[in-house]
């Protein structure tokens, strides 16, 4: 059982590490709901509908299987629901089977948090048919005896993996007066349709949620290494790959949404990437850009190179609001990266970007980790704008070759709104919405 209960809290704690903020400091006013299938439960929120869109674009759809465990004493609800999968072979004992992690944390009286972290995984029901399945040897570690107790000190066993690229199709039923404003979270092709509200006297509306797998160097978290930041700066490498999507989606209410500044009531954003925990994305009016500090072991278990993966995806209305230009498929971006103990900053290898529906979709790849912290910026469109740009950044071990593209020019000119005044650099440079040119 001591196992089982190591087991089963790492996921939780991968859910928590897409919050950008650790387990001591998420305190909450009300008891987070731990959300069941709709059929199962006659509250709200509850999970309406689950489908699994596999790679070759075929739709499944996920049932219960009738099974479950009891949540942790610190949320409410029936349990963790057990789902079955038709067609589909996870890792190991989890077969066909899979288990949402959906955590509502209500708007309390200290009116602070209002969120919902999502996560899912595949089932750990069977892990008696096989209880040492999974061992992780922690090789680049002093010992590998850090599960267990102070006197039973034990190796450790990670998770089963998807090992697809998978995505998960969540309808949700969520209380009318929670509103989706930004999300951020450790998962691929993650979108959160908040345009579709319900508006009825039902009292509540479907929200859709899509999470996709992404491959994470996770590092082993337990009673004896619980902090992830530590453990990632202890040590260059991971401990073993994860592949469990998790995204955090933050209401108007959440007091997080103050890093927007301005711009903090207009939806919407979200920031997804493959490092296991990510501070909470703001604004930086200085440098007119969105800044999120990530942290990542260096390193794989096998000693290449953890290359990083980063996603923004921003409604048309919020890029108006932070930039003050119109996007469309010839806006471009620009992401810059910088490490700890450097003052420089260096252009990311790869960005590609995209507008549809509304979104503008922002794509940076192959960048390294521990802990560096990444800028992005919209620019405005010029005649010879693309959609895909190639940039060398500062050279590491592996850094491509790529010439970097010509940089157009840039001009200032300086913005008033009452007594806050701001510089604007760009292309072609325009004052954000309330602002006037001086």
């Amino acid at each position: 059982m001591k196992k089982l209960r190591i087991f089963t809290s790492l996921v939780l704690s991968l859910s928590l590490l897409g919050s950008g903020t650790s387990p001591a400091s998420s305190a909450i006013d009300e008891t987070p709901i731990l959300l069941a299938n709709c059929k199962s439960v006659e509250v709200i929120p509850c999970i309406e509908s689950l489908f699994i869109e596999t790679q070759d674009g075929k739709l499944i759809a996920a049932n219960l299987t009738g099974r479950n465990q009891k949540a942790n004493g610190d949320l409410n609800g029936i349990g963790y629901e057990e789902y079955s999968v038709e067609g589909l072979t996870f890792e190991g004992t989890s077969k066909n089977l899979l288990i949402p992690r959906i955590e509502y944390y209500p708007f309390g009286p200290n009116k602070q948090s209002n969120y919902i972290a999502a996560a899912v995984q595949p089932s750990w029901l069977n892990k008696n048919l096989n209880p040492t399945e999974n061992l992780v040897e922690l090789p680049h570690r002093a010992t590998s005896l850090v599960c267990g107790t102070v006197a039973k000190r034990e190796k450790c066993y990670r998770s089963n993996n998807f090992n697809s690229n998978l995505k998960f199709l969540f309808t949700f039923r969520v209380p009318s007066d929670f509103v989706p404003i930004w999300a951020s979270g450790a998962t691929k092709d993650a979108e959160i349709d908040w345009t579709k509200r319900d508006n009825s006297n039902s009292g509540w509306y479907r929200l859709p949620v899509t999470l996709g797998t992404l491959e994470i160097e996770m590092v082993m978290l337990t009673d004896f290494h619980p902090n992830p930041i530590d453990v990632i700066e202890s040590s260059q490498y991971a401990d073993y790959p994860a592949d469990w999507p998790n995204l955090w989606i933050r209401s108007t209410r959440d007091n997080s949404v103050n890093l927007l500044k301005e711009c903090r009531q207009t939806p919407f954003l979200s920031v997804t990437t493959n490092a296991i925990y990510q501070e909470v994305p703001k604004w930086n009016p200085e440098t007119d850009s969105i800044d999120l500090k990530l942290f990542a072991p260096h390193l794989k278990v096998n000693g290449s190179l953890n290359r990083g993966f980063y996603e923004l995806r921003i409604s048309e209305s919020l890029a108006k609001c932070f930039w003050g230009i119109n996007v469309s498929s010839k806006t471009r971006a620009s992401i810059t990266i910088s490490y700890p103990g450097s003052d420089k900053e260096a252009a990311v290898e790869t960005v590609i970007t995209s507008f549809k529906d509304g979104i503008f979709q922002v794509q940076a790849t192959n960048f390294t980790f521990s802990s560096p912290t990444i800028k992005a910026k919209i620019l405005e469109q010029t005649s010879t704008s693309v959609s895909s740009i190639n940039v060398t950044p500062t050279p590491t071990p592996s850094a491509s070759s790529a010439a970097p593209v010509a940089a157009a020019k840039k001009s200032s000119i300086v913005c008033v709104k009452g007594k806050t005044t701001k510089k604007v650099t760009s292309v072609s440079p325009k004052c954000p919405a309330g602002y006037k040119k001086k």
